[in-house]
C-alpha cells in the first residue's frame, strides 16, 4: 500500500534511485573529462547519461582517496 513520502515512488521499469560510483566514459563537460571517477546519485544502472546540469549531485574524486569506493567500481588505487 502506498504511503506518503517526500519523493514520488519509483515506477515499474524506472531506474531505482540510489548512490553509486563510476567512471566517465564519454563527455562534453570540461569539468568531467573522460576517465574522471565520480560518485553521487547515479541510480542503480550500468550507465548514467545526462548533462552537467542534469546529473544532480555528481562529484569527481581521486580513486586513491577512497579505497572503499575504488573497490566498488573495480578501479585499483593509483
Amino acid at each position: 500500500m502506498p504511503s506518503r513520502n517526500y519523493r514520488a515512488p519509483v515506477g515499474l521499469g524506472d531506474v531505482m534511485r540510489g548512490g553509486g560510483v563510476g567512471e566517465v566514459v564519454a563527455s562534453n563537460a570540461p569539468a568531467l573529462p573522460v576517465g574522471t571517477h565520480v560518485y553521487g546519485e547515479l541510480g542503480w544502472q550500468g550507465y548514467a547519461i545526462g548533462t552537467s546540469e542534469g546529473l544532480y549531485g555528481i562529484h569527481p574524486y581521486h580513486p586513491a582517496s577512497n579505497p572503499a569506493a575504488c573497490s566498488a567500481c573495480s578501479v585499483p588505487p593509483a
